[in-house]
C-alpha cells in the first residue's frame, strides 16, 4: 500500500505545497523524463510515476480523470512569465546563506528546485548541511526534481548523521522519484538502521537496478 506522503515525495515536494509548486514541479520532471524529451526510453517509467502523482494531487474526485498534460515549455514556470519571471537562483541562494528563519531558508531551497536551473546545485550542496533538517529535507527534494546525479556523495553523507525522521524522508523520496542518485545513500541505509529500514533501502535499490 502506498504512503499518502508518496506523490509529494515523486514531485518533489513537501505533502500540502500549494498548487502552482504542483504544477511548475510537473513541468520541470515531464520536461527532463518524458521519453521524446529526454530521447532516453529508460526514463518512461518514471515519466509514468509523475504522471499519475500528478493526476492523484490536482484532480478533484468525481471529475474525470484524463491524461496530465504535456508541458508547454513557452507556459510560465512558478514565480512569474516565462524566463524573465523564473525564480532568480542567485536571491534564493542569499536567503538560504543569509536568513536566520529555517522556514525562508527552507522555502528557497524548494524554489531553487522548482527553478529548473541545474546550477542551482552551488546553493543546493550548501542546503545539505544546513543546521535544520527542514531545509535539509527541501534540498533533498530539489535535488530530485533536478536530478542532480553530482549530489549522490552528499546525499549519503547526509544519510549517514541525519535522524531517524529526516533518513525516513529520504527514502520516501528515493522510493517515489526512483531518482538514480539516491543510490549512494542507500548503500548507507543498507548498511545501518534497524532490520525495516535495511530492508526498505534494498528493496528501494533493487528498484532502481543499482
Amino acid at each position: 500500500m502506498k504512503s499518502e506522503s508518496e506523490p509529494w515525495a515523486t514531485l518533489g515536494l513537501e505533502p500540502g505545497a500549494p498548487s502552482v509548486d504542483i504544477r511548475t514541479a510537473y513541468r520541470q520532471l515531464a520536461k527532463r523524463l518524458h521519453p521524446d524529451a529526454s530521447k532516453d526510453p529508460r526514463t518512461a517509467g518514471r515519466f509514468d510515476r509523475v504522471v499519475k502523482a500528478y493526476k492523484t494531487l490536482t484532480i478533484r474526485p468525481g471529475l474525470p480523470s484524463g491524461r496530465a498534460p504535456r508541458p508547454d515549455p513557452a507556459e510560465p514556470e512558478a514565480g512569474g512569465g516565462g524566463r524573465s519571471g523564473a525564480p532568480d537562483i542567485f536571491a534564493l541562494g542569499g536567503v538560504l546563506a543569509t536568513s536566520k528563519d529555517s522556514g525562508e531558508r527552507a522555502r528557497a531551497a524548494t524554489m531553487l528546485g522548482l527553478s529548473g536551473r541545474r546550477s542551482a546545485w552551488i546553493f543546493l550542496r550548501k542546503a545539505l548541511f544546513d543546521r535544520d533538517e527542514r531545509v535539509q529535507a527541501a534540498a533533498v527534494r530539489s535535488v530530485a526534481v533536478l536530478g542532480l546525479r553530482q549530489a549522490g556523495p552528499e546525499l549519503a553523507s547526509l544519510y549517514a548523521r541525519a535522524s531517524a525522521p529526516l533518513r525516513a524522508q529520504i527514502r520516501l523520496v528515493a522510493k517515489g522519484t526512483a531518482e538514480p542518485v539516491f543510490a549512494e545513500a542507500l548503500r548507507v541505509a543498507r548498511t545501518e538502521g534497524d532490520a525495516v529500514e535495511r530492508l526498505e533501502a534494498a528493496a528501494i535499490l533493487a528498484s532502481l537496478g543499482s
